[in-house]
């Protein structure tokens, strides 16, 4: 299965911060709707056609692997950089 320009840029990142990341079929349903895109949570769950707790659960767990940000007024983007460090240094 081909991934989309922002799944692949994710997961180069990943790669190059020395991370493996399995992804799911639904984060990367996910991914492939925030490639190119800023959604809010509400839009993400119409263009699914999922319920709203898999949507969010699995949005969390992208965030926590550093593929997405939450932008002021709750909209997401896929993160171009490399994952964000989770934890205090």
């Amino acid at each position: 299965m081909g991934e989309t320009f922002a799944e692949e840029g994710a997961l180069a990142a990943a790669a190059a911060a020395g991370a493996k990341l399995e992804l799911t079929d639904l984060e990367r349903k996910l991914l492939a709707h925030l490639a190119g895109a800023e959604l809010p949570l509400d839009e993400l769950i119409r263009r699914t056609g999922l319920l709203a707790h898999q949507v969010t659960a699995a949005m969390t767990t992208l965030a926590i692997k550093g593929l997405i940000a939450q932008r002021p007024g709750g909209v997401f983007t896929a993160r171009s950089g490399p994952p964000a460090k989770q934890g205090l240094d």
